[in-house]
């Protein structure tokens, strides 16, 4: 097969290939996980603001800040430039508003806590910054998680999902009423946000996408371990084995992978958190796929790409699609990245798509193999039958 191509399999068998241009993106400085936010402005151009993990409470060093990558010509060819508005803080997420201003959030540390986001506003594209809203932890103790897209409604209104928690642990073990996940909104471009909407218990990296209907898909990293009412074959009803076989590497935790939900009234109410499952009910994403993506093609056909961890020495970018809007999802997996990274994509109108990821390959033990990578890929499915 070509190295450039995508592999495409079904049931853990190679079912085919499909072409794909890969452009190496030159980070100076990257030092970990590569991840990926994007948007597009009225001309067509392509801009994806790509950090990098920095562990739960790490703190970006002074040198060592995200960068805004920019394409003129679809994918094909990239600049960028330092995106450090935010001092030593580590960015939460971006967007590309209908007006192309730019909105760029970070998570603000004080004493080692995740207190408040910070919100960012650019008219220039990325040249020059300046300060937008801010949203507080309160009545929790942290807030703000790293890489996620906010998303902009029709009528303007502006969607940041991000978690709040009290304590020290970000691992979905935490106890009752002391984490949510929430969906805040502003109608000024993020100058003020109003009070957040709840979404789902032990979800976090929520990514929220409008679709043609009008409806609202997301998804969300489902982690939590076993509760006392859950039936003995709940893991079997929700999760796929790997290749490798099912494992987990947080004792009792039993989900960490992608689920979907539903919201039909913009975001303020969600409902039906689900695996991913195909027509006949079986579910596809098994425990350490994670960081669901989500982008609906110009034929309506939904496309999820989500990092595959487990084992390390197979961490790749991965994607599946959907032709009824996320309600069931088709049996294949393409392989689209090889290596860790968190990915965004875009859809062109003609289809294609554009997605930046990180590209780093581990070694079974965890540890990068060779220098901190991120690229682009360009892609495309096979036509709609």
């Amino acid at each position: 097969m070509s190295h450039d191509a995508i592999k495409v399999t079904r049931d853990n068998e190679v079912t085919g290939e499909i072409p794909a241009e890969r452009i190496p993106l030159d980070y100076p400085g990257l030092t970990a996980r590569a991840e990926a936010c994007m948007g597009r402005t009225r001309n067509g151009d392509l801009w994806a603001a790509v950090g990098f993990n920095t562990g739960t409470y790490g703190l970006l060093d002074q040198t060592n800040r995200e960068r805004l990558f920019h394409s003129n010509d679809e994918g094909r060819t990239w600049t960028s430039r330092e995106l450090a508005p935010s001092g030593q803080e580590r960015m939460c997420a971006f967007t590309v508003l209908q007006d192309d201003t730019f909105l760029f959030a970070v998570c603000a540390f004080t004493g080692g806590a995740r207190n408040r986001i910070d919100v960012f506003a650019s008219t220039d594209k990325g040249s020059t910054w300046e300060p937008a809203g801010h949203i507080s932890a309160a009545p929790y103790e942290q807030i703000g998680e790293g890489f996620l897209t906010m998303t902009q409604l029709a009528d303007g209104t502006v969607l940041l999902p991000t978690n709040r928690w009290t304590g020290n642990d970000f691992t979905g073990q935490l106890p009752a009423n002391s984490k949510e996940s929430v969906i805040y909104r502003s109608t000024d471009g993020g100058r003020t946000w109003g009070d957040p909407s709840p979404t789902f218990d032990s979800v976090n990296e929520a990514h929220v996408v409008r679709l043609s209907s009008g409806r609202l898909l997301g998804a969300f990293r489902h982690q939590r371990m076993r509760l006392p009412d859950d039936p003995a074959d709940v893991v079997e009803k929700c999760s796929a084995k790997s290749a490798e076989g099912v494992i987990s590497n947080h004792g009792d935790v039993i989900f960490k992978h992608v689920f979907v939900g539903d919201s039909e009234d913009e975001g303020r109410i969600w409902k039906n958190l689900r695996p991913l499952r195909t027509r006949e009910g079986i579910p596809l994403l098994a425990f350490g796929e994670t960081h669901g993506q989500l982008v609906q093609l110009p034929d309506g056909r939904v496309v999820m790409t989500h990092d595959r961890r487990y084992p390390y020495e197979g961490y790749e970018t991965r994607a599946r699609v959907s032709h009824d809007e996320g309600q069931t999802w088709d049996p294949e997996t393409y392989h689209v990245s090889h290596g860790a990274g968190y990915a965004a994509s875009v859809a062109l109108a003609d289809g294609t798509l554009v997605t930046v990821t990180g590209c780093t390959s581990f070694a079974p033990d965890a540890k990068p193999i060779g220098p901190w990578r991120a690229e682009a890929v360009r892609w495309r499915l096979p036509d709609n039958p």
